[in-house]
């Protein structure tokens, strides 16, 4: 009876951990999803070259990392 009840207590202990696993991946998951949305390229201003792109998603992160550094929350859906 001992050795079930020992048994029981470590798959449950198993399963409560790889709840917590996944639990953390997906929250990370969408903290990255919210950060960095999807955006259709083809819509985008300045969309002529690849170099003009390059330039503007460059200049994005740029100020959008001088914000993170400050502690505000950004959000890259425009170029990069």
């Amino acid at each position: 009876m001992q050795k079930k009840l020992r048994v029981l207590l470590i798959i449950a202990m198993m399963l409560l951990l790889s709840f917590l696993l996944m639990f953390m991946c997906a929250k990370y998951s969408l903290k990255l999803m919210a950060t960095f949305p999807e955006v259709a390229c083809n819509g985008l201003p300045l969309n002529e070259s690849p170099e003009a792109l390059e330039r503007v998603a460059n200049r994005e992160w740029t100020m959008n990392k001088v914000l993170e550094e400050k502690g505000a929350q950004v959000t890259y859906f425009g170029y990069v």
